[in-house]
């Protein structure tokens, strides 16, 4: 379980007085400065490029090199790149059923990645792939805020959008198709708002072909084209567009995905399907709504909505968008489903962006009818949305700003963030030499690895596992990472099945708690 702060004293002080603080401290500086504020650069149409590059060049960076120190892990990372791996083997191309059916999602936007496989094939390009294109989510951000605000406030919010922790995060933890959501959503956003159907249509398909778990959204946005935009036949198109491709596309290939096996874990104690879970939250709100109250669901939406100053609230229209991921995420048990750091907050960051732009042009004019005083307020709100982007960015994000990343705080995302997961060290040299030296590149040959010991040449073949598997021919363990067992960090059970190995395996490599073992030893009978 994830560990929730309480409310003692330095969560008040991160949470709430440093921030309110912060944006104090502007305003008054503001209010005192006799001249009115001077603006930003003119040319926000380029400025907003150079910020998605700036994007694009440091994180693109942050993300290779974690995966070359060896910071990423098997569960997703490791399991998308031998997956991928494998159907761009398939010649010329692998049909939608075999992707559904080798990733267990309903996720064919992954096709252009095959491609990209089949002209090189590195985990390095899955990372590369995903940089660029949450990245390029700053773009309709920028224009749909400049319709609105102008462009002083538009550069702010884009930069606010590459700042904003769940984007972080969502570029830098492993891989994961969810990711294409962000981008996708917004630019359909932006298409309806400029009234480009065509474009609106492009953006609809290609977000229903993302992961199953996320074509509800598109429906509730074809129902908030009809409703809010009231663009009624559009939305009616979108909307039952979706309902009729999830019952006769998805749900036929996917039968399996939304059954829950009644586990407690995610969804489990609402019901063993997904007629049983809808049946459940529609007339059970008793079994439910003492769920979504929990101080670490609150949490959640507090680090969602403060970053953008809590704009959305003034108009949540947009906020419809986000019911179904929003219901999803309060309503699941499995505490990674309503954290920041996951895929799952992806469909959520659109609609946020969205009603932050409609809120701050509601704050506009709240402002400008009052005192010529308050008026001058209204030039602050690109500083306003500066401060809060970076305060919890430099708190809550792993960025290269970010007190993660020079301090390692919170020690749970201290392995994956610090700055020292993106130095290579000469212990990370030698790990790939002998991975290279004694793991056979044999797709054939079964390899088993510690979660957080993952790369290309032990994912590229027909069978890679996480640490344990029994019959995998040769296993990679390292003890001076996190202990994983399987997707569980568990030091007890990893100390039990490394004595386990040392018994029955042959050492092949060993140095400095990083561990080869290769086939089991044959027993002779007495």
């Amino acid at each position: 379980m994830i560990e929730h702060p309480g409310f003692s004293l330095s969560v008040v002080l991160r949470y709430f007085l440093l921030p309110a603080t912060v944006l104090g401290l502007i305003t008054l500086w503001h209010l005192r400065t006799e001249r009115s504020h001077p603006g930003w650069p003119v040319r926000g149409d380029r400025a907003v490029w150079w910020l998605i590059s700036a994007f694009w060049g440091v994180y693109g960076t942050m993300g290779v090199l974690r995966y070359l120190a060896y910071r990423t892990t098997i569960q997703d990372l490791g399991f998308y790149d031998q997956r991928i791996w494998t159907l761009s083997n398939v010649w010329p191309f692998p049909s939608p059923s075999q992707i559904v059916s080798t990733f267990r999602h309903f996720s064919p936007i992954v096709a252009p990645h095959i491609l990209a496989y089949k002209v090189y094939a590195s985990a390095a390009v899955l990372i590369g792939l995903q940089v660029v294109a949450v990245g390029l989510g700053a773009y309709p951000v920028y224009h749909l805020a400049k319709r609105r605000l102008g462009p002083e406030a538009a550069l702010a919010l884009a930069a606010g959008y590459l700042l904003y922790p769940p984007v972080v995060f969502n570029v830098l933890f492993d891989f994961h198709p969810d990711h294409l959501f962000i981008p996708l959503l917004l630019f359909a956003f932006y298409f309806l708002e400029v009234g480009n159907p065509w474009g609106l249509a492009l953006s609809g398909v290609l977000m229903l072909l993302v992961k199953e778990s996320l074509v509800p959204t598109v429906a509730v946005f074809g129902i908030y084209t009809a409703l809010v935009k009231r663009r009624y036949l559009l939305g009616a198109v979108v909307a039952l567009g979706s309902a009729v491709f999830f019952w006769l596309v998805v749900m036929p290939r996917s039968p399996g995905l939304f059954k829950t096996g009644g586990t407690a874990e995610s969804h489990g104690y609402l019901g063993a399907s997904l007629p049983e879970i809808v049946g459940t939250v529609l007339t059970s709100p008793g079994a439910w709504l003492p769920e979504v109250v929990q101080v670490p669901k609150l949490k959640f939406l507090f680090l969602m909505l403060a970053p953008l100053m809590f704009l959305p609230v003034l108009a949540p229209k947009p906020l419809l968008v986000a019911l179904p991921g929003l219901f999803m995420t309060l309503l699941s048990r499995g505490p990674h489903q309503y954290q920041i750091w996951a895929q799952y907050a992806a469909p959520l960051i659109p609609p946020l962006f969205v009603a932050a732009v409609f809120g701050g042009q509601r704050l506009m004019a709240i402002i400008s009818g009052n005192t010529a005083r308050w008026r001058r307020m209204g030039t602050v709100l690109p500083l306003w949305i500066t401060g809060a982007a970076l305060y919890f960015n430099v708190v809550f994000s792993p960025s290269p700003l970010s007190t993660t990343f020079w301090l390692g705080e919170p020690e749970r995302l201290r392995w994956s963030y610090h700055f020292r997961a993106v130095l290579l060290a000469d212990r990370d040299r030698d790990m790939r030499e002998a991975l290279h030296r004694y793991v056979p590149a044999d797709p054939d040959v079964i390899v088993a690895s510690q979660n957080s010991v993952n790369s290309s040449h032990l994912a590229h073949r027909h069978l890679y596992a996480p640490f344990p598997y029994a019959t995998a021919a040769y296993v990679v363990v390292d003890v001076k990472r996190p202990l994983y067992v399987n997707d569980r960090i568990d030091a007890g059970a990893f100390e039990a099945e490394l004595e386990q190995l040392r018994r029955d395996r042959q050492v092949l490599y060993q140095s400095d708690g990083f561990l080869i073992f290769g086939p089991k030893i044959p027993r002779t009978r007495p």
